[in-house]
């Protein structure tokens, strides 16, 4: 890793900064309640059947799956979709990491870059209450799906916001393929973040890019203070 004087954070969002399943479990909670009302269904068993299916199959097809398993049509599904992405989320961050995201905002410039729908990661954006913490977020989307990571130019919009050159910058994101290769073609340093609760992505081993792997802001903190207590970053 470059010793070049590390002058801002960038952060991913999405299992970064929170813990992603809040948001699917939000937005599984609001379409229970309406599908609830229009088909007599318990909404509590609907919101279980949804779970279920994301934490056996995964995140792709939910309610596909659910209204087959429900032998509820499928045309219901555009609707189901809709009113998920369009739902208020119910989402906070993790005990601790304001007090962090605040004390590291004294020593560094701090931004976000984020992908999907550009709408969907406004709203987790703003549930969060993250815009007092950052200097600048970026919505990859907002310059179209093409550009999504690991293309990098949101990281390098990112970074001319910061005021920052991207060598000066330290990217912190969960996903290897999109995060890590971002920062790759960015020529940013990258650290790891893999939270206990999040999505538990496979990365190849002994990987040069992957300066550090942290499990939180703390550990994240923490590794930063060393880093500099050594001398590094100066």
């Amino acid at each position: 890793m470059s010793n070049k004087k590390v002058r801002a954070l960038v952060f991913d969002l999405d299992d970064t900064l929170y813990v992603e399943y809040e948001y699917f479990r939000s937005g599984y909670t609001f379409v229970a309640a309406e599908l609830a009302k229009v088909t007599g269904h318990n909404a509590a068993d609907l919101l279980e059947i949804f779970e279920s299916i994301h934490l056996e199959d995964g995140r792709d097809y939910v309610f596909d799956k659910a209204l087959a398993r429900l032998e509820l049509p499928d045309s219901m599904v555009p609707h189901l979709v809709s009113t998920y992405r369009s739902h208020t989320p119910s989402l906070s961050l993790p005990n601790g990491s304001g007090e962090v995201l605040n004390r590291l905002r004294k020593r560094f410039k701090l931004g976000c870059v984020t992908d999907g729908w550009a709408a969907v990661q406004r709203g987790k954006v703003a549930a969060l209450e993250l815009e007092p913490f950052l200097d600048a977020i970026v919505i990859a989307d907002d310059a179209g799906r093409a550009f999504w990571k690991p293309h990098p130019i949101s990281l390098r919009h990112c970074c001319e916001k910061l005021g920052v050159s991207t060598h000066e910058a330290i990217f912190v994101g969960d996903n290897p393929a999109r995060d890590m290769e971002a920062a790759r073609a960015a020529e940013m340093r990258f650290i790891l973040m893999r939270t206990p609760l999040g999505h538990k992505w496979t990365y190849p081993k002994n990987e040069p890019m992957i300066f550090a792997i942290v499990a939180s802001l703390s550990e994240l903190e923490e590794l930063l203070d060393n880093m500099v207590r050594e001398g590094h970053f100066s």
